[in-house]
């Protein structure tokens, strides 16, 4: 026991003080790159290396471990005490035993950190070093400076964050007040002009195949807008977007601990990418629900009446067709331009000709709204002159008078890629179909995905785990087998296949994302031949 109180005691201590040396030089390390780019500054990269350092203790741990065994064991042996133990009956496995006991519970302790602590720092480390979008729209509201979002540019009076969106689909909702927008074209033409009493903003974070992005949704509200080329109309909403920003916030797995990857994998649409892709194909699905209800509508009232910002409108249609282009509204009489009647608030109406006019239908997968975009072309107004023709009229914003119902959004992902299949299969050659099924795609895609990277992630930090025992071991058996050379040659033998192991582990996990049967054998099979190689040295060892 006096033993085993003398080699702990040196083993820790050692311990200690290297893991303390590795991980500060590993966090001013990690430091340096946010540093050099400008993400972070001095102050934030002082905050950022206190945030790193219990993260790098997963990476640290086992090699100082490793070399405190080396060390210990190494002094040990050169003392001639091993030799003095061996020659008075005790074994090797019991001279071993402060070196198997503390690699044990540096195991559970890496094991704790991985799934319980680490994954918060993670998250705190990427919010501090993160593009925050609701950050910087924030800051430039408030210095008085307009903000672009690719072709609108904003300006407001004030600005407010208001947090998290209590479903949990967005990371931050913004509000601005006193609100002025303009939408130009590719040759910075105007296009349409604003001005609103309030915006809303939505962020949605998302990833895509090269960097994390950030999808920004705007909805104005008690507007007047102008189009280009037509007078100006009140608006009681007006949606902008979804524009898609980089940023570096990451809906990461390892920032998620052990708990909540057992939520999330017995519920995928936890995760915001998911559920994002289960809102995307729950709109597509609504919108052909929707869409069978229009044409039913339009067939048996003769007209389809829909509800505009500044009131309604009423097409005179025998009823709707299926077309590549959308849905085109059949004239009551062949030949014959289509009559369209617009009714204000205010009790005015208009009636206006087109010759042919299309309708586009849409759910938000924001807000479940059913919005409709009515083109027409060759539009005149009934009584003007036959040569006052517009050749392209569009009206967006326009919503069915019936509620339309929205079950589809209510429905988790499994039940949603079911209605998409059966959909499909009823019906595998309609061109309508289409998007349904790539969406369905998507989202089953990103389900798996999600499975593979918690399974690679949870075998990745046992395999850490294991790989400490192991590299504690080995560093032990090395160092007394090895006690004529010096210390730290004797440490290189064991550093370079932990390196080695450490890095399939972390090869394995992220090769498990895609081919998780690969990702799980590549994570185990560098801690297996680190467990060979120190089952070979004890046995050639116990034989000296």
């Amino acid at each position: 026991m006096t033993i085993w109180k003398s080699l702990a005691g040196d083993l820790w201590k050692r311990l200690l003080l290297t893991a303390s040396i590795l991980v500060m030089v590993i966090a001013f390390a990690a430091a340096i790159r946010p540093l050099a780019d400008g993400q972070v500054g001095a102050i934030d990269a002082l905050r950022y290396m206190g945030l790193a350092i219990i993260p790098m203790l997963q990476f640290a741990l086992p090699f100082a471990a490793g070399f405190a065994a080396t060390l210990t064991y190494h002094d040990f042996a050169t003392d001639n005490e091993a030799m003095a133990c061996s020659a008075s009956g005790i074994s090797y496995k019991s001279i071993l035993g402060p070196a198997v006991l503390s690699g044990l519970a540096l195991a559970v302790v890496i094991f704790a950190l991985n799934t319980s602590i680490i994954p918060r720092f993670f998250e705190r480390i990427e919010q501090l070093i993160a593009r925050d979008i609701a950050r910087l729209l924030t800051s430039s509201i408030e210095r008085g400076e307009s903000v672009t979002l690719r072709d609108l540019t904003i300006h407001a009076d004030s600005i407010a964050n208001l947090g998290p969106d209590p479903d949990g689909q967005a990371t931050d909702r913004l509000a601005l007040l006193g609100v002025v927008a303009v939408a130009t074209d590719n040759d910075n033409n105007i296009k349409v002009d604003v001005t609103a009493n309030r915006a809303d903003v939505w962020l949605f974070p998302t990833e895509n195949e090269s960097q994390p992005e950030t999808l920004i949704y705007m909805r104005l509200t008690d507007a007047h807008a102008r189009q280009a080329g037509e007078g100006a109309v009140d608006l009681s909403q007006h949606q902008f977007g979804p524009w898609a920003m980089p940023s570096g916030v990451r809906d990461r797995i390892k920032t998620r601990t052990a708990t909540e990857l057992r939520q999330l994998r017995a519920d995928p649409d936890r995760r915001p990418t998911i559920n994002r892709h289960r809102r995307a194909l729950a709109a597509l699905l609504t919108a052909r629900l929707l869409e069978a209800e229009l044409a039913q509508a339009a067939s048996r009232d003769q007209r389809l009446t829909m509800i505009t910002p500044e009131g309604r409108v009423d097409l005179i249609t025998a009823g709707l067709n299926r077309t590549d282009a959308g849905w085109s509204v059949i004239p009551q009489a062949a030949q014959e331009p289509i009559e369209i009647i617009w009714r204000s608030d205010t009790g005015e109406i208009r009636r206006q000709l087109a010759q042919d006019c299309k309708l586009e239908i849409t759910v938000d997968p924001l807000n479940a709204q059913s919005l409709i975009t009515l083109h027409m072309l060759q539009v005149r107004f009934a009584d003007a002159e036959a040569d006052a023709v517009r050749q392209s009229v569009t009206r967006t914003n326009l919503t069915p008078t019936f509620k339309t119902p929205t079950p589809f959004f209510e429905q988790p992902s499994a039940e949603l890629l079911i209605a998409a299949a059966n959909l499909h299969d009823s019906a595998p050659d309609d061109p309508a179909i289409k998007p349904i099924t790539q969406q369905a795609k998507r989202l089953r895609k990103n389900i798996d995905l999600t499975l593979h990277e918690i399974t690679g992630h949870i075998q990745e930090s046992y395999a850490l785990a294991v790989a400490t025992l192991i590299m504690t071991v080995l560093g032990a058996v090395l160092a007394i087998k090895l006690k004529n050379s010096l210390p730290l040659t004797v440490y290189l033998w064991s550093f370079f296949p932990a390196l080695l192991a450490l890095i399939t582990i972390s090869s394995g996990s992220n090769a498990a994302s895609d081919q998780v049967v690969v990702g799980v054998i590549v994570i185990w099979s560098g801690v297996g031949a680190l467990a060979l190689l120190t089952l070979r040295e004890f046995t050639l060892l116990r034989r000296h």
